[in-house]
């Protein structure tokens, strides 16, 4: 099954390398990237990807505090967190992430989340 995606991160190289990793998968369609909050919810409210893969440390706003906007959306996204941290896998889990992929990114890891 086909799922659009934007990937949302502060650190241009982290998000070109996780573009570059979905982009093998033919399931998925990467129709925008962002590297701050506001950038990430104009782009959403734009192009209502079906998946958001986010940061958690994104000066501007935490991927937590974007995660709660995005929810607030009549069709939300499906969060996937893509950090550093591990210590916030707890607080995303309990606004309703799919998953939460930690840096650096592996694309075997990163198959298992496609398949969810």
């Amino acid at each position: 099954m086909l799922f659009s995606a934007i990937v949302v991160d502060d650190e241009p190289y982290a998000r070109e390398e996780l573009i570059y990793i979905l982009s093998h998968f033919p399931t998925c369609q990467i129709i925008g990237e962002a590297g701050s909050a506001k950038d990430c919810i104009f782009l959403y409210s734009k192009v209502k990807s079906d998946v958001v893969f986010l940061d958690i440390e994104i000066p501007d706003m935490s991927g937590l505090e974007i995660a709660n906007m995005l929810s607030t959306f009549n069709e939300p996204p499906l969060i996937v967190f893509a950090t550093a941290y591990d210590d916030y896998a707890i607080e995303a889990f309990e606004l309703g992430a799919i998953d939460y992929i930690l840096k650096p990114f592996e694309e075997k890891r990163i198959a298992k989340t496609i398949m969810r």
